[in-house]
């Protein structure tokens, strides 16, 4: 298991014309099971002191997507906001030669306000879910993971709510 937190921010005690501050916390699991089985779990949680996301440096804003957090979206493509949710629930299968193959579920934001969490006022606040298959090779410098996800994109031109397909490729420590 691994946890992470932490926090950063400006003040214009510091010279700074915004206030801001985040704070993160992250946690990854991976429990084994009559031997084969792995189930992997994530979850971040986040939230910025600031509404005014123009003024925040691109580094320091609540972002996600992509291969560690929601995979069928691309690379911190979902937000800016002020509320950060995310959890993922991933079942593998030991397969011969250090091979794995999984399934995963996810689903989350980066949400406006606290209330959109629960209660989205526009598609922007609704939260994200994919799903898909993995397959993992373990290796002595880290493992090498290639999903396929699907994940619902709200495409605004049609008002519709639309399934697309992506691939996701990683390397490196599963916690």
């Amino acid at each position: 298991s691994t946890i992470n937190v932490n926090g950063r921010g400006v003040n214009n005690l510091a010279n700074s014309d915004y206030n801001f501050i985040i704070f993160k916390a992250k946690a990854r699991n991976l429990l084994t099971f009559q031997s084969k089985n792995r189930l992997l779990s994530h979850l971040a949680l986040g939230y910025m002191t600031s509404e005014d996301q123009i003024h925040v440096p691109k580094t320091y804003q609540l972002l996600t997507g992509g291969s560690s957090s929601l995979r069928g979206f691309d690379y911190l493509a979902i937000g800016p906001g002020t509320h950060l949710a995310v959890a993922g629930i991933e079942l593998q299968r030991m397969l011969e030669n250090n091979w794995l193959a999984g399934i995963f579920l996810e689903g989350g934001n980066v949400y406006s306000h606290f209330e959109a969490i629960l209660h989205p006022v526009n598609n922007d606040d609704r939260t994200k879910v994919s799903q898909g298959f993995s397959l993992v090779k373990q290796t002595p410098i880290g493992s090498l993971n290639l999903s396929y996800a699907r994940a619902k994109h709200y495409r605004p031109e049609f008002d519709i709510w639309k399934w697309k397909w992506k691939w996701h490729f990683s390397i490196g420590m599963e916690l």
